[in-house]
């Protein structure tokens, strides 16, 4: 993808209002169009894996859930045509980054057009009582290609939790 003028984007970029109505966890056909149906949903929320069995493709699903009806490439086009929402992408995977990073830094010009935001989202840091735990998304991998491939994104950045027992209470 070419380059992205900075200062053209933060003119033309509207930035969302703190007021969104959110559909979380929007990771099929049938929410998804729900979603763009309804007038009051400004902002949606969705899980980017890797499929499974099967040609491995970024898909649009919930874990521990392998499978989906709807993949990364068709949530993106859908979402752009509607052109009034806001999308969080949350990864799952760092498998998925660059394909779905790519295929939203192509769509940046329409996405920007409509005033769309996009939230890049991952956890990427070892959470509380998950400390000696891999992250599924290491920042180191996460935080470059985002800046490098969509940096007309915001970033929102996690890390995992795992129970507390007693114990650690």
């Amino acid at each position: 993808p070419r380059p992205i003028d900075r200062a053209a984007l933060d003119s033309s970029m509207r930035r969302p209002c703190p007021q969104q109505q959110w559909m979380h966890s929007c990771c099929s056909v049938a929410k998804l169009k729900r979603a763009l149906a309804d007038p009051n949903i400004t902002a949606i929320e969705a899980d980017v894996l890797m499929s499974s069995p099967g040609p491995r493709v970024p898909i649009m699903a919930h874990p521990p859930s392998r499978s989906s009806d709807l993949d990364f490439s068709q949530f993106i086009d859908r979402v752009i045509a509607d052109g009034s929402r806001h999308m969080k992408l949350d990864f799952k995977e760092a498998e998925t980054l660059e394909p779905c990073l790519a295929l939203l830094a192509a769509r940046a010009p329409q996405l920007i057009k409509n005033g769309q935001v996009v939230w890049l989202n991952a956890d990427v840091l070892p959470g509380p009582n998950a400390r000696h735990s891999p992250v599924p998304v290491p920042a180191h991998m996460f935080l470059p290609l985002c800046r490098r491939l969509c940096p007309f994104a915001l970033l929102s950045l996690g890390w995992p939790l795992s129970p507390i027992g007693a114990e650690e209470a």
